[in-house]
């Protein structure tokens, strides 16, 4: 939904959107997982994809005003803040966990909560916006500035790795350092550039401990569109242009690779805000 914004194909937005629509649970949130025929197997919902789809929804009304998009985004956000957030502002994982020790750091968006509140006129998203933001800032790992793939309320991480789930952070904090110039933003940007650095000298791998240990031998298109987006608070560097001719040329068998590269890909070009 999000990429077909940026293209101004409408006709693949809307079937999307239908798609979406047709595997909506009762809190009309879109189930986690769909089979290749369509049916649910994942019941209960994902907040991040939820976030992606109400902003996607956002932008589209801006494409494509008077289709009622808007409308449907609303009912969308408030979903999200009655099923997917809890009382003290945190995003859960899902609507089918009413409480939960463990929250994942790729789910802050921080982009989109400002877009948000505009669009519901509801000033909670500012709550949870400073809520989510703090907690990631402090689920960083000190010496790398990398973020793990789920981490306890307390900001302390449950996984050690920087996996596929993480990757992500990255490349949704980029999007909003560009959109607001961001100082807390920009630090951790910048760390992450200075371990970057470090890891390139050994080769970089699709995968690696907080610390920065690798915990693979091959790098993917995956973790090169998250390294390529972490090379981005340095535009028109050395390693930049680097990591985004190598990522243009990188090819990846599977969704998720192949989504990470289209929107870091459109994050480069300026074309996704």
């Amino acid at each position: 939904l999000l990429f077909t914004t940026i293209y101004g194909d409408n006709s693949q937005f809307n079937r999307l959107w239908s798609y979406v629509e047709h595997h909506l649970d009762a809190n009309g949130l879109m189930n986690w997982k769909i089979g290749e025929n369509g049916e649910v197997i994942g019941r209960g919902s994902a907040t991040d994809a939820d976030e992606d789809i109400a902003y996607a929804l956002i932008l589209g009304e801006v494409r494509w005003p008077g289709h009622g998009y808007e409308l449907v985004a609303n009912k969308m956000l408030h979903a999200i803040l009655a099923h997917e957030s809890d009382r003290d502002g945190f995003l859960l994982p899902g609507d089918s966990w009413n409480t939960s020790e463990f929250l994942n750091p790729s789910y802050v968006s921080p982009t989109y909560y400002k877009r948000f509140a505009e669009v519901s006129g509801d000033l909670t998203w500012q709550h949870i916006a400073q809520v989510n933001e703090s907690w990631l800032l402090k689920t960083l790992f000190d010496r790398t500035g990398l973020a793990p793939d789920w981490a306890e309320r307390s900001g302390h991480f449950q996984t050690d790795v920087f996996g596929y789930d993480a990757i992500r952070v990255p490349i949704r904090w980029l999007a909003f350092y560009r959109q607001s110039y961001d100082p807390q933003a920009r630090r951790m940007l910048e760390q992450e550039l200075r371990t970057l650095n470090t890891l390139k000298q050994q080769g970089l791998k699709a995968g690696y401990t907080l610390d920065g240990h690798p915990t693979v031998n091959y790098l993917n298109t995956d973790y090169l569109a998250s390294f390529a987006a972490i090379s981005f608070c340095k535009p028109y560097s050395r390693l930049s242009l680097g990591l985004l001719w190598q990522l243009c040329h990188s090819q990846s068998k599977t969704y998720y690779g192949n989504a990470m590269k289209v929107w870091v890909m459109s994050l480069a070009s300026n074309n996704l805000h």
